[in-house]
């Protein structure tokens, strides 16, 4: 007979649940790594990528910025220059990453 009990299934769930967010946690930082690398092949902030993405992608309703000064405000802006001069493969380009 198998002795269960609530302390080794939680236990066991909780390793599961570390392992599960510590993959998570390592594919959101390559996927990061690879956008930031785009940016620098287009010439422009990782910001402006992100953000000229955002614009440009119909299934995104809104968009919140959050500058931490003028300056970046003003970085941040220049995205939309950005996502109009980029073409659209540079957008298949994060969609590649992102799926």
């Amino acid at each position: 007979m198998v002795r269960w009990s609530f302390q080794s299934w939680n236990k066991d769930r909780s390793i599961a649940s570390e392992e599960a967010y510590q993959q998570k946690r390592l594919a959101q930082q390559r996927i990061g790594r690879e956008i930031s690398g785009l940016a620098e092949k287009y010439g422009c902030t990782l910001a402006q990528l992100v953000i000229g993405w955002c614009l440009k992608n119909e299934s995104i309703q809104c968009m919140l910025i959050g500058p931490t000064s003028t300056t970046e405000l003003l970085i941040q802006l220049q995205a939309l220059q950005v996502s109009c001069d980029l073409e659209g493969s540079y957008f298949s380009d994060i969609d590649d990453l992102t799926v």
